[in-house]
């Protein structure tokens, strides 16, 4: 059918530009993959560690308004023996 087996075998093996394309293509590829894999894991540390300090900002603002009422509730009412009771009174 045409043609010596030498001659089909090169019909289908890559030259140097073919090989040398692969090869970019193959590097290319791979540090997109390293670059969109390194991105996202810092951009998910980064979220993480931002909603860790709202937290704690939120949190230690609430410890605050609670120490400031549990100071209020007790100045106003220094014999009470817990908590729920200066509450109960300083709330009627």
């Amino acid at each position: 059918m045409g043609g010596s087996p030498d001659r089909a075998r090169r019909r289908w093996t890559l030259g140097l530009r073919g090989r040398t394309a692969l090869a970019m293509i193959v590097a290319v590829a791979t540090a997109c993959a390293a670059l969109t894999i390194t991105t996202t894991g810092w951009a998910a540390t980064a979220h993480r560690e931002q909603q860790e300090r709202d937290l704690r900002t939120a949190v230690s603002r609430e410890l605050d308004r609670e120490r400031t009422g549990l100071f209020a509730a007790l100045a106003e009412n220094p014999d009470a023996r817990t908590l729920s009771d200066s509450r109960r009174r300083t709330l009627r």
